[in-house]
């Protein structure tokens, strides 16, 4: 079984020290200093030069050094190199989870080298915000990565990966979440042992987060504050306090609300077609006898495409995504419906007729589209 590998990036493979290189106290100071920056080109000259060099030095070590030398200079390859213990699976893939600045770049793009000249495939997505400056902005980032982890890591399982999370490296806050996120997620979490020689191996819990209940009485309220469609304040202040990030005059979930509703979405959505998430959409009693019977699968990817209308709608119609493709009917259909959207296009594929009226759309029912 081929493994995934997922791991949390901090900057020790840019400030510890080795045989050619040891970062002097005022270096080590600027690299503190500029932890949180997020683009290069907003460090001032004078101090920027020192880091530079540091990072061009840095990068020929790491690129020159062996398994032995690297193990030293980074806590993640360490985990990785004894996780491995010299037998390497050429298949397996790496996810590197850096934070979005431009020391957290260098570090991920390093890293990303020294496992791609090991054979290994390798991706660093870019969770936005995700720095520890500023607490609202890194619980915003923090719900991003929930998201990451649900479009991301069951299609992995889905395709027999074992699911992996490495969290020896990486900043202490985002470490805390990511175990979290490991209960659910993945299938064994590693750590290096604080003799900083041994591999600590943790198995996946058997644990769930029971929330589907909370999210379905407050489904009125969670979907649209997830789709990012206007609430009322009122409304959204009447949800549990934790699930809800309250930003100045805006609201948005939090990173546990985030988790909630991903994890619970998708049964939620089979088990029928629930009432729109904007006052935009309407639903005719033709429409409702047309989809009576659906198997959840459909239910399921109707509630979705609903969403996507709703944010068309609310956009001015200016996101009409090509997997929800809202079109306008050459020849009225089915009592004088005036344009169709897709329902879905697999097995039996479906559109959805109704009337556009400004930004207001009526669902008149589920048919098979033209030319099917």
């Amino acid at each position: 079984m081929p493994n995934l590998i997922v791991s949390t990036c901090g900057t020790s493979l840019l400030t510890n020290n080795n045989d050619t290189c040891t970062l002097s106290p005022e270096l080590r100071k600027l690299f503190t200093k500029h932890a949180n920056l997020q683009n290069a080109a907003d460090c001032p000259s004078n101090e920027r030069l020192p880091i530079d060099n540091h990072l061009r030095q840095r990068t020929s070590d790491v690129k020159q050094a062996n398994d032995a030398e690297l193990a030293k200079l980074s806590a993640e390859m360490n985990a990785i190199f004894k996780f491995y213990d010299g037998k390497t699976t050429p298949q397996d893939m790496h996810i590197l989870i850096h934070t979005d600045t431009w020391l957290g770049r260098e570090t991920g793009n390093l890293l990303r080298e020294v496992l791609s000249q090991r054979g290994f495939s390798v991706d660093t997505p870019t969770i936005s915000d995700l720095r520890t400056q500023d607490l609202d902005s890194f619980q915003l980032a923090l719900s991003e990565l929930v998201k990451w982890a649900v479009e991301t890591l069951p299609a992995y399982q889905q395709q027999q990966y074992k699911v992996i999370f490495n969290l020896t490296g990486g900043f202490k806050s985002i470490q805390g979440f990511m175990q979290t996120l490991a209960m659910l997620y993945a299938d064994e979490t590693v750590y290096i042992f604080e003799s900083n020689k041994e591999l600590l191996r943790l198995p996946r819990l058997p644990v769930r987060l029971d929330g589907e209940q909370i999210v379905r009485d407050h489904l009125a309220v969670l979907r649209p504050l997830a789709l990012g469609l206007p609430v009322s304040r009122d409304a959204v202040d009447a949800l549990p306090e934790t699930l809800v990030l309250r930003l100045d005059d805006d609201r948005a979930l939090s990173p546990w609300g985030e988790l909630l509703w991903q994890q619970h979405k998708t049964a939620i959505y089979g088990a029928g077609l629930h009432a729109a998430p904007s006052t935009k959409i309407h639903f005719t009693d033709t429409f409702q006898r047309s989809i009576a019977g659906l198997s959840p699968d459909r239910y399921e990817r109707l509630n979705q495409q609903i969403d996507k209308l709703a944010q068309y709608l609310h956009s001015q119609r200016a996101t009409n995504l090509k997997s929800l493709d809202v079109k306008a009917l050459h020849v009225p259909r089915h009592g004088g419906c005036t344009h169709e959207f897709d329902a879905w296009h697999d097995q039996n594929a479906k559109r959805v007729f109704g009337w556009l009226k400004g930004d207001t759309f009526t669902c008149e029912i589920l048919e098979n589209g033209v030319g099917h």
